[in-house]
C-alpha cells in the first residue's frame, strides 16, 4: 500500500482480513498439528470475528473430509486427512487474542471465543486507543461481568501465557488498579467524553 488517500482507505478495509488470514494458514498448512505446544497470539484484532470464523472454517473442514464428489473434497481431502483436530479445536488448544478496545457487544461473545483466550488491550499509543479513557472503556464493556472472568481477561490470561511473576505484579496491580468495584460500576452514556469517539470501544455511544 502507498500513501495516497485511496490506498490508505483500502488498507483500513483489508488490514483485519490479512491479520485473521494467518489463522487458517496455520491450521490447514499443518503448523499447529506439527507443533502442538506452540501458542499463537493474534493481537490488535478484537474478538467479534472469531466465533463466525471458527464456524466457517469448521464447516469447510468437514466438507473437505466428507463431501465426496465435491470440489471441496477433491482439493481438501489430502489436506485435512493429515489434521487430527477441527479448526475450532486448534483455536481452543493453541490460540489467544490480544483484544484491543473490546466493545460491549464483544464482551457478550467472550464464552464463544474462550474467556481464557482473551487479553484486553487499550491499543496504546495508537490514535484509536482507549487511552486516556481506558477505565471508562473497561466499565462500559465489563460492568456486570463475573469479576473472576474480568480478572482473567484484563490481566490474568496475559500473565499466565507470558509466564509473568504474579507475586511480583500483585503490589503494582494493587497500586494502579483498576479495582473490581470500579469496573463493575456501569458507565452512563452521559459520562463518555465527547473525544472518546475516536476509540472504537465507544462507537455509537458518545454524545
Amino acid at each position: 500500500m502507498g500513501d495516497q488517500p485511496i490506498e490508505q482507505a483500502m488498507f483500513l478495509m483489508e488490514v483485519t482480513w490479512w491479520a485473521h488470514r494467518a489463522f487458517w494458514q496455520l491450521v490447514f498448512s499443518g503448523v499447529l498439528e506439527r507443533h502442538p505446544n506452540l501458542q499463537f497470539v493474534f493481537t490488535e484484532q478484537g474478538t467479534a470475528w472469531i466465533p463466525e470464523t471458527l464456524g466457517t472454517l469448521d464447516f469447510i473442514f468437514d466438507r473437505m473430509g466428507t463431501a465426496i464428489g465435491s470440489q471441496e473434497y477433491e482439493w481438501g481431502q489430502p489436506v485435512v486427512e493429515k489434521l487430527s483436530l477441527r479448526p475450532s479445536e486448534y483455536w481452543a488448544r493453541q490460540c489467544h487474542v490480544g483484544s484491543s478496545f473490546m466493545r460491549p457487544a464483544e464482551a457478550v461473545l467472550r464464552h464463544a471465543v474462550g474467556v481464557d483466550k482473551i487479553m484486553w488491550g487499550s491499543d496504546y499509543p495508537h490514535k484509536e486507543s482507549s487511552f486516556p479513557y481506558s477505565r471508562e472503556a473497561l466499565r462500559l464493556s465489563f460492568a456486570g461481568v463475573d469479576p473472576v472472568e474480568v480478572q482473567q481477561m484484563v490481566g490474568g490470561n496475559a500473565a499466565r501465557l507470558y509466564q509473568f511473576d504474579f507475586d511480583a505484579l500483585a503490589p503494582v496491580a494493587a497500586r494502579v488498579g483498576p479495582t473490581h468495584a470500579e469496573i463493575a460500576t456501569p458507565l452512563p452514556i452521559a459520562e463518555i467524553p465527547p473525544d472518546a469517539i475516536r476509540c472504537p470501544a465507544f462507537v455509537g455511544l458518545g454524545r
